[in-house]
């Protein structure tokens, strides 16, 4: 009998004994697929530290996703918290997982619901939101919406000059979920508009370069 084929180059195999420590099997499958253009299974990740002696690490939170939410929750809603990890890692949690997870360490954020109100814009968590027919909506996707950009499922907003309460069109740019990985990853946030606007570049550029690899590789 033949031994089975890994699915993994020796490169690959590298990268993964590189960066498996602290990391959830889930979030290395989305560096895997940042660095390589591969959207690898779960079962051959662990099956691949199982094989290779590499002890498991998949707790509900990774070691990044704890040490990050411990530096931002401060004086932040439980819903902000939220949206900020899954942003940052590409996940799923939700408000209750994150209020778990501080409520067992005993962390208090301290968070005060505060709303601004000017005419018809709301100011919440630091987002603007607009008031349209009685709704509130927030504002940088109201206005791709008016100016017929469409904003699809996944793809998230990127205001150029890192300031969120500017929502003029010019400084409002749409980026694919692992666009935003590759930036997050990478740390090419910053509140300089013409670093941004080249990362943002550099991003799309490296997803496009991937997706030539995977046409190569069919």
């Amino acid at each position: 009998m033949g031994c089975n084929k890994s699915p993994f180059t020796e490169e690959q195999k590298k990268f993964i004994k590189k960066h498996y420590k602290g990391v959830s099997v889930e979030h290395l499958i989305d560096l895997l697929e940042v660095e390589y253009g591969i959207r690898f299974k779960k079962h051959q990740i662990t099956h691949f530290k199982f094989e290779n002696g590499l002890k498991a690490y998949d707790p509900l939170f990774g070691g990044e996703v704890i040490q990050y939410i411990l530096k931002i929750y401060k004086g932040k809603s439980m819903e902000t918290i939220t949206a900020m990890v899954n942003e940052k890692f590409c996940t799923k949690y939700t408000v209750k997982q994150i209020k778990t997870f501080l409520q067992k360490r005993h962390l208090r954020t301290g968070y005060r619901q505060r709303t601004y109100q000017h005419g018809d814009e709301v100011m919440r968590d630091g987002y603007v939101y607009i008031n349209i027919n009685g709704n509130f909506v927030k504002k940088d996707r109201y206005i791709l919406k008016t100016a017929g950009v469409e904003v699809l499922p996944g793809s998230k907003i990127k205001h150029l000059d890192g300031d969120q309460l500017n929502c003029d069109l010019k400084n409002l740019a749409i980026i694919s979920g692992s666009e935003n990985l590759y930036l997050n990853t990478n740390n090419m946030n910053t509140s300089d508009r013409e670093f941004n606007q080249c990362a943002i570049t550099l991003a799309k550029l490296n997803s496009q370069v991937k997706e030539m690899g995977k046409d190569k590789n069919v």
